[in-house]
């Protein structure tokens, strides 16, 4: 008899990221999990209550992913220009993963200040050290180029737009420099 192979948990996650990363959350369910790792769904439902329990899962998982390249690459100089850098890379690099987190129906909020979350925090922080600004203006200029750059990022994740680099920072920094003039001074400087 032919010994069993051990499906684990991790096992199962790591299964369904990948699905998404290929073909997109739409096409997570138990039965393409099963395949992927060969099994049959009986591990599936051995280790999740059911397929909305492991979506969170998931989900939380893929955060973690995000938030570890957003803060991989963060230029000392310049920190809050590379997380802007970072988030891009990640709508580019992970689109499927991108969509997941930050365009689907898991993403719920009922204010905007219910974007930020504990992982925030160090974003925040560098806010404040590198443009020297009190909480509140830190949190209204995060949250203010969040929106700004999501809308680029969704179409870089989308597909509808592949801009170049530069052309892409072009734009970013002048919407930065807006926003920041904006909660530094309290209107825009002409």
């Amino acid at each position: 008899m032919a010994p069993r192979i051990k499906i684990t948990r991790q096992s199962i996650i790591d299964a369904t990221i990948e699905i998404i990363r290929r073909y997109g959350e739409e096409q997570v369910n138990a039965r393409d999990i099963a395949r992927e790792l060969g099994c049959s769904t009986q591990p599936i439902f051995s280790n999740f209550k059911n397929t909305d329990e492991l979506r969170s899962v998931v989900g939380t998982e893929v955060k973690k992913m995000y938030y570890e390249t957003v803060f991989d690459g963060i230029d000392k100089e310049k920190p809050y220009e590379s997380l802007i850098s970072g988030y891009i890379h990640f709508a580019k690099a992970e689109k499927n993963l991108f969509r997941l987190l930050f365009m689907s129906e898991m993403y719920e909020f009922k204010s905007f200040k219910d974007l930020l979350e504990p992982e925030d925090e160090r974003i925040l922080n560098l806010i404040i050290e590198d443009k020297r600004l009190t909480r509140e203006q830190a949190e209204k200029l995060y949250i203010s180029m969040r929106f700004f750059l999501h809308g680029m990022a969704s179409y870089l994740a989308r597909n509808i737009c592949d801009a170049d680099q530069d052309e892409m920072f072009q734009l970013l920094d002048t919407g930065l420099n807006g926003m920041l003039q904006r909660y530094q001074y309290g209107k825009l400087q002409s």
